[in-house]
């Protein structure tokens, strides 16, 4: 015969009929106890916690938060992936009104090179100032800066022979096309 918890008590005599008001009181913070454990366990086998554990408080903000973060990475990635699609045709606009390395312009031209998005934004030093590898070397690394106040002022500028001969490089044209589309993005959402 297996021992159960209510067996041991009645052989070491805490029985639910005790007289003794202490060993009534013990029997019964020990059988809840036993419980608790005992539901705390089959959780943990299959993998649940108990939902007295679960904190709801700034729940609903963070269920917002990541719907927002969701949609403004695939947002991302969609735009991306049709900047790459559109090889050899500006997905941007030219403007004339604007200088040859506003962003506008710059976003509107086609990169000779694809730089990833994730290089772009693991190379940002400080705002606006990216330290990005050279096409020939990968050792040599050029500063493309961002400069401007308003989104029709801003300008980029690299320390790149490229930029230095064209006002436009295709470190710049990255950049420009990636802040653009993050500026597109951020306006859908």
């Amino acid at each position: 015969m297996e021992a159960t918890l209510l067996g041991v008590l009645e052989a070491v005599g805490i029985k639910e009929s005790a007289s003794i008001q202490i060993l009534r009181v013990a029997r019964d913070a020990l059988l809840k106890r036993f419980d608790e454990l005992s539901l705390r366990e089959r959780l943990e086998q299959r993998n649940e916690i108990p939902l007295d554990e679960i904190n709801l408080d700034g729940l609903e903000e963070e269920i917002e938060s990541e719907r927002i973060r969701v949609k403004r990475e695939n947002l991302l990635r969609l735009h991306e992936r049709e900047s790459r699609n559109h090889r050899g045709q500006p997905v941007f606009p030219a403007r004339a009104d604007l200088p040859t390395n506003s962003v506008t312009n710059l976003g509107s031209l086609v990169p000779s090179q694809n730089i990833r998005p994730e290089i772009i934004e693991s190379s940002l030093q400080a705002e606006g100032v990216w330290l990005l590898p050279s096409s020939r070397n990968s050792s040599t690394r050029h500063t493309v800066s961002l400069t401007g106040d308003g989104q029709e002022s801003q300008s980029l500028a690299c320390t790149c022979r490229g930029f230095r001969s064209h006002h436009h490089c295709y470190h710049t044209i990255n950049i420009a096309r990636f802040l653009g589309i993050r500026r597109i993005v951020e306006e859908q959402i």
